[in-house]
C-alpha cells in the first residue's frame, strides 16, 4: 500500500506494481475488521466507481467468510479467465471476506511510523480515515 496526496496505490499481494490506484474523493471510510483468526485488518471502504477496473462487473460478489474467501476467488478468477477478463484474486479475496478490496495487517507495515502516516491520512482524507479506531463506519468494530 502507498498512500499519497493524491490517493491511495493498493494491491493485494505486493508484485512491484499497484493494480488499485484509488482517489481520496472515493474512500468513503476506514475501520477495522476481523479476519478468521480474529485479528483485526484495516479496511478502506470505497465508492463502487473505484473498483470497477479492478473487479469486473459479471463477478456477482457476495460475503464469503475470510478463511475461503481465497478459493471462491480463484474459482471465480478462473470462470472469469474463461470468458477473457482478468481478476486479480488478492483484491477480489479481499472483497469477498471484508467488503473492501484494501484490506491490511498494520502490524505487518514497516517504514514510516503510523502515528506520522495517520496524521497525513486524516488530512488527506478530510477526516474521513484514520487508522484510530474510533473513525469507523457501518461494520466496523
Amino acid at each position: 500500500m502507498r498512500l499519497t496526496p493524491t490517493g491511495l496505490d493498493y494491491s493485494g499481494a505486493f508484485t512491484g506494481t499497484f493494480p488499485l490506484h484509488v482517489p481520496w474523493g472515493l474512500v468513503e471510510g476506514c475501520g477495522y475488521r476481523p479476519n478468521d483468526d480474529g485479528h483485526l485488518l484495516w479496511c478502506v471502504d470505497l465508492h463502487p466507481a473505484a473498483v470497477m477496473d479492478a473487479l469486473p462487473a459479471s463477478i456477482h460478489v457476495r460475503p464469503v467468510p475470510p478463511n475461503r474467501a481465497r478459493a471462491v476467488a480463484e474459482e471465480l478468477a478462473r470462470a472469469a479467465a474463461a470468458d477473457g477478463e482478468h481478476v486479480d484474486v488478492d483484491l477480489l479475496s479481499h472483497e469477498l471476506a471484508f467488503g473492501t478490496p484494501v484490506a491490511i495487517n498494520l502490524h505487518q507495515v514497516h517504514g514510516v511510523p503510523l502515528a506520522e502516516v495517520d496524521e497525513k491520512l486524516r488530512e488527506w482524507t478530510h477526516g474521513r480515515c484514520s487508522f484510530r479506531a474510533d473513525t469507523r463506519g457501518p461494520g466496523f468494530l
